[in-house]
């Protein structure tokens, strides 16, 4: 969290992904990009830096609960949400400014859009464009998660049916 910090002291963009990024984190610039614009908005305290998280990690409990509802049932979507509402992992994870906290929410935002995508039959575009930037969104934030969503996307290839596959 520290070296993030210390990194959005550079003055120019190209500076930021040269020294910030390219030499100085093994992260995408994702979150250090996100960082740049959010501080250069609400500062640079404690609370202002790490919100941003802080609602990351609050979001994907909300997101957890509506995934295990539609799945499965809202028994589910409750005790999956209660869960990951005490986990310490995602707990800690959201109280620092790192990507991991925004990775948790990309993923599970992925896994909403991709049963919407392929499995309801409501086949609004504006849902294939939202997993789309799901994907890139993911693909900016942190390697092991584009990782774990080029996972998801090959095996949505063995749901493609006549009906789904526009």
């Amino acid at each position: 969290e520290l070296s993030a910090i210390n990194r959005l002291r550079y003055d120019s963009w190209s500076e930021l992904i040269e020294q910030g990024v390219k030499r100085g984190d093994m992260h995408p610039a994702g979150a250090q990009v996100f960082e740049k614009i959010w501080t250069s908005v609400f500062g640079t305290s404690e609370i202002a830096l790490r919100l941003p998280f802080v609602l990351f990690g609050t979001f994907s409990i909300l997101l957890v609960f509506k995934i295990g509802n539609r799945w499965f049932n809202r028994q589910t979507g409750l005790i999956a949400s209660a869960i990951l509402a005490v986990l310490y992992f995602p707990i800690i994870q959201s109280e620092l400014a790192r990507p991991y906290s925004p990775g948790l929410f990309i993923s599970l935002l992925t896994a909403w859009y991709f049963g919407k995508v392929l499995f309801t039959t409501e086949k609004r575009t504006a849902n294939a464009l939202a997993l789309g930037l799901c994907f890139a969104a993911g693909m900016y934030t942190h390697y092991f998660l584009f990782l774990f969503l080029l996972f998801v996307g090959f095996t949505g290839l063995f749901f493609l049916t006549k009906q789904n596959l526009r």
